[in-house]
């Protein structure tokens, strides 16, 4: 993805941002017990990278190194930490629920 194409709301961008995040290292921010559920959102001009249970939330910036682009990742909210606990119960599946109009 190019700066230009970056700057711009395409939906397409949606699945590409969050694989990339996925792959990078700001998946240590989450503990190993946590399953995040992850969103890309175009507002304010850029990207986002948001975690819709606890809103921790990163800028999509573009970067480039040794003449190779990628993208860079930038921490703007922690979130609530109190998500992050391990209560022992099965979290993906609240977070997955059809049926919630928040998050499924």
């Amino acid at each position: 993805m190019t700066t230009t194409e970056l700057r711009s709301a395409d939906p397409n961008n949606t699945d590409n941002l969050v694989g990339c995040f996925k792959a990078s290292d700001q998946m240590n921010h989450f503990p190993s017990h946590y399953r995040p559920s992850l969103r890309s959102h175009f507002e304010h001009g850029q990207w986002w990278i948001q975690d819709t249970p606890s809103g921790a939330s990163w800028s999509v910036n573009d970067a480039e190194e040794n003449g190779e682009d990628y993208y860079d990742f930038e921490l703007v909210s922690d979130g609530d930490e109190d998500c992050f606990q391990d209560d022992g119960d099965d979290y993906e599946a609240a977070v997955e629920d059809p049926d919630d109009p928040f998050t499924g």
